[in-house]
């Protein structure tokens, strides 16, 4: 019996990018004579390929990255069942700024079945995450998810401006999203740190680095997670800007309310692209 399992690929690509010191989007800036956002396209339609050519050499990926969870050996038993049989569906939803639409347009192309549609971003990243989640009609629910039981569909909601997600993180935070509902890849920092609290006269406190993580995207959510979260969240509306823009990521904003958080290990490369000197790290 085959397990049936839909994978939204949520790109995030309303941001202005101010830092990035150019008039136009950063994504759709060209770089060596191709479009930036294609690259991000073309990776992730390429992913897609592999399963529409070879499902089993994609199947024995994702048992492979089974393989290596740490979780009781039933459950890890019932994973590589499951990940043997697997019948995945994906969708692609690109949320830009509506005057930009029919830019990115034509650089979203597949040949494969897959479903692509776009959606409008909005004042804030989160806002704009949000906001597509319920264009696209997911339901709210106050029935949080169940650690353990398999999710039947997974959003990977993503920052465009991260180009360079490679298949091997792809795989890792499917196999821990399937299983745990959340997976959100970090990378611990290099940097040390100095924090500085206003309130007690600006006096800055040095953290310990060893503590501190940078999150990245992909940040993958079933969508049991996500209509739990969806059923706690205002409307998206002037009146309520400033709680949107208070998140910067979508799991800080999962976690404010009590949901669990499963993190896996980032990519250096899985930069996102800032400033105009990041692209001199594009590969």
């Amino acid at each position: 019996m085959m397990n049936n399992l839909t994978i939204n690929f949520l790109l995030l690509a309303a941001g202005q990018g101010q830092r990035f010191g150019q008039a136009v989007n950063k994504l759709l800036y060209k770089y060596n004579g191709e479009v930036i956002f294609s690259r991000l396209w073309r990776r992730l339609t390429e992913y897609i390929d592999v399963y529409y050519r070879n499902p089993e050499i994609f199947r024995r990926r994702l048992q492979q990255e089974a393989e290596k969870l740490s979780c009781p050996p039933t459950k890890k038993a019932q994973l590589l069942a499951l990940s043997a049989q697997i019948n995945l569906k994906f969708r692609l939803i690109i949320a830009t700024r509506k005057e930009e639409r029919e830019l990115f347009s034509p650089l979203c192309y597949t040949e494969n079945p897959v479903e692509i549609c776009f959606v409008d971003g909005s004042f804030a990243r989160e806002a704009t995450a949000i906001q597509a989640l319920r264009s696209i009609n997911l339901p709210e629910s106050s029935v949080a998810p169940v650690t353990f039981t398999p999710a039947e569909e997974l959003f990977f909601i993503h920052d465009a401006a991260r180009l360079q997600v490679s298949d091997e993180l792809l795989d890792r935070l499917l196999i821990n999203a399937w299983l745990y509902h959340t997976a959100i890849p970090m990378l611990p920092l290099s940097d040390s740190v100095v924090y500085f609290n206003a309130g007690e006269n600006n006096k800055p406190e040095h953290l310990d680095r060893s503590r501190l993580f940078a999150l990245q995207t992909p940040q993958v959510f079933s969508s049991t997670a996500l209509s739990y979260l969806l059923s706690f969240l205002p409307p998206i509306t002037a009146e309520h800007k400033s709680f949107y823009e208070h998140f910067t990521d979508d799991s800080s904003l999962y976690a404010a309310y009590g949901g669990d958080i499963r993190y896996v290990k980032g990519e250096e490369n899985n930069f996102k692209l800032t400033s105009f000197s990041d692209l001199e790290r594009l590969k």
